[in-house]
């Protein structure tokens, strides 16, 4: 992954979302915590990488987008805690005194005949020139969302902020509300690495837990303490760690199972004061194996189904992808679809809410990152991540 496909999949990159998530994080500890995470530069496979979107100069010559030595951004990653007595949803926040919900404005045009798509970018704010001037030396916000969408009194949440560019000054602060009527400041480091949970992955059962991290050091650095929702079980954890690698193993065997689509906070302390964090539902998938496209051998609509499912399932394909070819497409979105599938083992992903099914997807939409380059509203620079916000709140929606 070079340079800018690590930015890119930051910006754009929102393809499905995992269903049953949906639930609350418990306790973390006495203060609100935020890093800034910047994007990793991968300068030696930039010879590999070149891009293909529809963008000419004015001599007719196709532009590349990423080049050597571009600027990136990163990630603003803030927990939070509910200190009212009442659920907090997050309706607005600041960045350096601005109001970010204010500047990721809408501009609901329809672009394509048919294509219902809201584009969000600073360019469409109503905000005086001055606040938008001081968002973009903040880094320029792209899309935002807090997790989970509604933090139960003394619970704790994540707010994340996409960032275009890193920001200008060494630190910015973040205004968040408290949950009672009133807000909390806090200041973020910008120009100091940090550590990070690089994967979680849950067991079956969510009793054990297979986390990653990642020490700024590039070594590999044991952290002294593991914490899930603010409570001590480094007691529990294997931590395996190589001086020699970049990447440490920890395994949490829990003393009971987590809950099912709760979220829960993860924290690893370093012996030199390294913090790394994480917010995540609990859930567990397993192997999801889905393709695009299918054949439509059979001389009837239920025979190409058949068929088509009876070759997914040879070669351990567990997922049916919305669609089928021909006449079997028709037949798998009838009322024999549901059925037939149960009877192959096969899940389905959904572009909407059937009650016939239990996806185990909902699908929001194909290449982002492509389609923001039809946005021609937008300085093609601008372009990239103008799709985000109107998925975070699609995610949103399937959710609920």
């Amino acid at each position: 992954m070079n340079a800018w496909r690590n930015r890119m999949i930051g910006l754009g990159a929102l393809a499905v979302v995992l269903t049953g998530i949906n639930a609350v994080p418990t306790a973390m500890g006495s203060e609100v915590r935020a890093v800034y995470q910047a994007d990793v530069r991968y300068d030696e496979f930039m010879p590999l990488w070149r891009e293909g979107w529809p963008w000419f100069d004015e001599q007719g010559q196709r532009v590349r987008y990423a080049y050597e030595g571009m600027e990136l951004g990163g990630f603003l990653l803030a927990y939070f805690r509910n200190t009212g007595d009442s659920p907090l949803e997050v309706k607005d926040f600041h960045l350096d005194g601005v109001s970010v919900v204010e500047g990721v404005a809408y501009n609901t045009d329809e672009e394509v005949t048919g294509r219902d798509v809201a584009i969000a970018s600073l360019q469409f704010s109503d905000l005086p020139a001055d606040q938008i001037a001081r968002l973009e030396a903040a880094g320029e916000p792209v899309w935002w969302k807090v997790k989970p969408t509604v933090i139960p009194p003394g619970g704790w949440g994540e707010l994340i902020v996409r960032l275009r560019r890193d920001p200008k000054a060494d630190h910015v602060t973040l205004t968040l509300p408290d949950g009672r009527d009133g807000t909390t400041q806090t200041r973020v480091d910008t120009n100091q690495a940090q550590a990070r949970f690089f994967t979680v992955n849950f067991s079956e059962g969510l009793e054990r837990i297979d986390a990653y991290l990642r020490h700024p050091s590039g070594r590999g650095i044991a952290p002294n303490r593991i914490l899930l929702d603010g409570q001590d079980i480094t007691s529990r954890c294997t931590i395996i760690a190589d001086p020699q690698l970049e990447t440490v193993y920890v395994r949490m065997d829990l003393a009971e199972p987590l809950t099912e689509g709760q979220y829960y906070v993860f924290g690893a302390e370093y012996p030199d004061g390294h913090w790394a964090r994480a917010c995540l539902g609990a859930w567990y998938m397993g192997t999801v194996y889905g393709m695009w496209g299918s054949h439509d051998r059979g001389e009837t609509p239920e025979q190409v189904a058949r068929n088509f499912l009876s070759d997914m399932a040879t070669h351990n394909i567990n997922v049916h992808m919305l669609h089928s070819s021909g006449p079997g497409h028709e037949y798998m979105h009838g009322p024999e679809g549901p059925a037939l599938l149960e009877e192959y083992g096969i899940r389905k992903m959904l572009h909407w809410v059937d009650a016939a099914f239990d996806p185990i997807f909902y699908f929001v939409v194909d290449e982002p990152d492509a389609a923001d380059f039809v946005s021609t509203m937008l300085d093609p620079y601008k372009r990239l991540g103008g799709r985000a916000q109107y998925l975070v709140e699609r995610c949103k929606l399937f959710r609920r």
